[in-house]
């Protein structure tokens, strides 16, 4: 019996130091994974992820970090408090709370906007498969006081990261305020995007901001509202060391001051960029916005030393789209450039023009163009009026304007700067091997013409 008890006692004794000692391997395993996270997003000098204090425990551990955001002379810290619980072994590694520290200074303002509830906090799951998946989420509020009322919704949403590599979404359904300098509303706020940290510290992937509908009303400027707002953003490779990217915006509506706008976008997108440059430049735009007296001056160096080797590998840059429906008619244009890079650079930089190639498109109603030129010559006519002696009616000056509009549109007809097409009018620009062209014409042509 008694070496029944020995034996007992002695696979106790095994099972609860092997369970100290796994318990052990977790704490050591679950801070490196939490350092590693911190430098992670980490991107000095503007913004500062670091550890405050780390205390681990047999079962759990504490920690304390501090968020620093730089911009210029300004400085800010933001702390948070952290509770790490080791998790059984089918669910994960651990599991991390996260709560913002509001600073005592603010602390009663904070508590009666949001009830005493933090204003920020989340929970991250230490897989071992290396994920880490964070849901995150700032509480509901509802606020009145003497400056007016406001409400907020709150705002949910999900960080997966796995290495260098994160993807994220959040949403928030609404916002209003309403006090005696605006009325303002938000609807259906959405944030995505994939991610990757490469190794020279560039982030590529892409990312997309959606907004429902914004309304914002105030005594001194006109009501406006906008619906269907989209701005998407993108960075790939391009080949082993060179970079694209592009950002799109559009609007499926506009509304300001009774007048209606619809189908806006803009989207710009450049290619062929030197990867090697684009980090110098990051760094360089990084230590300008940390401030300093002589960081814009260093900035501008770095972007003018840097400029030569940029354009030796054929940059490209373009307006993919720029339209838009407006009350007065529609357009869309477009403008592409390239530099070609090959061959010897010249000496003087106005003569890079030469190597410069442009392709630009307009397509307008006819409509938009007589207003356009219509605003052009409207202000022109409103100048001469006030110089004159006698003053010219509002209404008088408008139909000047018409008819001087109605004039100077024939003259770019004639002379081929426009090309009407039905009910619209089009025209393209060129510069190809230093020269230039409009329409297919010439510089000598159209100086024919204009004669």
């Amino acid at each position: 019996m008694r070496k029944v008890l020995i034996i007992v006692g002695v696979l106790l004794a095994v099972l609860v130091a092997a369970g100290a000692g796994g318990l052990f391997y977790v704490g050591m395993e679950a801070e490196k994974r939490f350092d590693a996270a911190l430098e992670r997003f980490s991107s000095p000098p503007t913004m500062a992820l670091s550890k405050v204090s780390y205390t681990r425990g047999l079962f759990g551990a504490e920690a304390e970090t501090a968020l620093q955001l730089s911009a210029g002379p300004m400085s800010v810290a933001i702390p948070f408090k952290h509770t790490i619980r080791y998790m059984p072994l089918a669910q994960g590694l651990a599991e991390v709370q996260t709560e913002l520290v509001v600073p005592a200074n603010i602390k009663p303002m904070v508590d009666k906007v949001f009830g005493g509830a933090s204003p920020l906090t989340g929970t991250t799951v230490l897989n071992f498969d290396g994920t880490e998946v964070t849901q995150f989420q700032s509480p509901a509020f509802s606020f009145k006081d003497a400056a007016g009322n406001f409400s907020w919704q709150g705002i949910t949403g999900t960080v997966t990261m796995q290495g260098n590599h994160v993807t994220f979404n959040a949403t928030a359904p609404g916002f209003k305020g309403d006090n005696p300098l605006f009325n303002a509303s938000i609807q259906n706020l959405a944030f995505d995007g994939d991610m990757t940290l490469a190794a020279d510290e560039l982030w590529l992937g892409s990312s997309t901001l959606r907004l429902g509908k914004v309304a914002v009303t105030t005594p001194m400027a006109p009501a406006a509202q906008a619906e269907g707002l989209r701005i998407a953003s993108e960075t790939t490779e391009q080949g082993a060391d060179m970079l694209r990217s592009k950002i799109a915006l559009e609007l499926r509506k506009l509304a300001v001051d009774g007048k209606e706008f619809s189908n806006m976008a803009f989207e710009l997108e450049a290619g062929n960029l030197d990867r090697a440059v684009l980090v110098k430049l990051t760094k360089a735009m990084e230590k300008f916005q940390s401030g300093g007296a002589d960081s814009a001056d260093k900035a501008m160096e770095s972007v003018t030393a840097s400029l030569p080797q940029l354009l030796k590998r054929s940059p490209r840059i373009g307006i993919k789209r720029l339209n838009a429906v407006t009350p007065w008619g529609d357009f869309k244009s477009s403008v592409n450039v390239v530099f070609d890079g090959k061959g010897e650079m010249p000496s003087e930089p106005i003569l890079w023009l030469t190597k410069v190639a442009v392709d630009a498109k307009l397509d307008a109603s006819a409509a938009f163009m007589r207003w356009l030129v219509e605003e052009q010559l409207r202000g022109k006519v409103n100048m001469l009026a006030a110089m004159g002696e006698e003053p010219v009616a509002a209404e008088q000056a408008q139909h000047l304007a018409a008819e001087l509009a109605a004039v100077r549109l024939g003259r770019l007809e004639q002379t081929g700067v426009l090309v009407p097409n039905g009910e619209r009018y089009t025209a393209e620009f060129k510069i190809a091997d230093g020269k230039f062209t409009l329409n297919g014409k010439g510089v000598e042509e159209m100086a024919a013409l204009m004669d």
